[in-house]
């Protein structure tokens, strides 16, 4: 990558960084003001209001840095990039497990139980996080395993580029779809 490219790329990336926490910030304040702020099982309506923050969070700010850990820091050792791209991801699994669990509580725990998995959001969300799940594995296995050989590795590698990308356009659509739902009120 030439001068003129990196530049660029760091602009992107920064505007990117940018907007990522402003979207954490607006969640933050959107569920702490004006869906009641946050509790826990004893109160599932307002248990869910971490749901959209973990999964912001986790699944958009984080992952997205994750994604881009080994273009951001190139002139950082591979074996640190390895390790810190891992513990991220290990991070973005954590809270999407979180996000699933408030979302299955706040239904689960009411008065009067809301059904699981009734919508297009509930659905994508649920998948995205399954294929996050084996794509975590996979990585796992084939790029810490040391049984696995160097050419597998590289054969693999662009898959794992590909289906993380993917991953993560399945997450962007998920938390537009979540959002929508819930300022629709469904």
């Amino acid at each position: 990558m030439d001068y003129r490219s990196r530049s660029v790329y760091r602009t992107v990336y920064a505007i990117a960084m940018i907007f990522g926490l402003l979207s954490v910030v607006l969640v933050l304040i959107w569920t702490g003001k004006y869906l009641g702020g946050f509790a826990w099982q004893e109160d599932p309506l307002h248990q869910f209001n971490y749901h959209p923050v973990c999964a912001v969070i986790g699944m958009i700010v984080l992952y997205g840095k994750g994604l881009l850990l080994y273009r951001t820091m190139h002139y950082k050792p591979k074996t640190y990039l390895k390790l810190l791209h891992t513990l991220t991801l290990v991070v973005v699994f954590i809270l999407a497990v979180i996000s699933l669990k408030c979302a299955f509580d706040s239904h689960n725990y009411r008065s009067v139980p809301i059904p699981n998995l009734y919508s297009l959001h509930s659905w994508i969300g649920l998948l995205t996080v399954i294929f996050y799940s084996a794509q975590l594995v996979c990585g796992f296995v084939s790029f810490f395993y040391p049984g696995i050989k160097t050419t597998y590795r590289r054969q693999y590698l662009p898959y794992h580029q590909f289906f993380g990308i993917t991953i993560f356009l399945l997450a962007v659509a998920s938390c537009h779809s979540g959002i929508m739902e819930k300022v629709k009120g469904s």
